[in-house]
């Protein structure tokens, strides 16, 4: 929820557009609340129309809908070729069976109990000293350093590389989940 508030006023304050087109040709309409929703603009005669996908409709003007300009540093590639991407490869499963990560060159897949988030994935933040990075799976569009859907999971490797802490179920459990290497 504070993502949503930060970016509705980040990108409000920015665009001054309640529609703002993303670089990846997907738009959102950015509410009063904080929140946002991907709409489809649709061109009828003359009029541009956005459809909700709660089935509301309204007309658009093309003033107010914005291109989003791509902030740089904020590269979602930039760690794709380092060893701890490349030592993710694979399927990693908890003892219990209960979380699954499978990862691919160009998707993962994430498995809770019966969640499952997949899709193209990118590592969001590396610290190499201490072998933990943030991993963004399954995300629906990006503005800049700023990601919509998908999941973000804290990972952390051993020294040797065969196990994988998921430090984002401390939240949840107060402790590491550990995963091993499935083969």
């Amino acid at each position: 929820m504070k993502k949503s508030a930060l970016l509705a006023f980040f990108v409000v304050a920015l665009f001054g557009a309640e529609y703002i087109t993303l670089n990846n040709g997907k738009t959102i309409l950015l509410k009063d609340d904080g929140t946002w929703e991907e709409v489809t603009i649709v061109k009828k005669g003359d009029k541009n129309i956005a459809l909700r996908k709660d089935g509301k409709w309204e007309e658009v003007k093309p003033d107010d809908i914005e291109s989003a300009d791509v902030l740089k540093g904020g590269g979602t590639d930039r760690f794709m070729d380092s060893k701890f991407a490349k030592a993710l490869l694979g399927k990693w499963e908890s003892p219990d069976g209960k979380i699954e990560y499978t990862f691919t060159k160009d998707k993962a897949v994430f498995k809770k109990g019966p969640k499952v988030v997949e899709g193209k994935w990118s590592i969001e933040y590396l610290d190499e000293s201490k072998r933990k990075m943030i991993v963004n799976i399954g995300e629906g569009a990006r503005l800049g350093f700023l990601s919509f859907g998908g999941i973000a999971r804290s990972l952390k490797f051993s020294p040797d590389f065969d196990k994988l802490y998921d430090e984002s179920e401390k939240m949840e459990s107060l402790k590491d989940v550990v995963l091993y290497r499935v083969k």
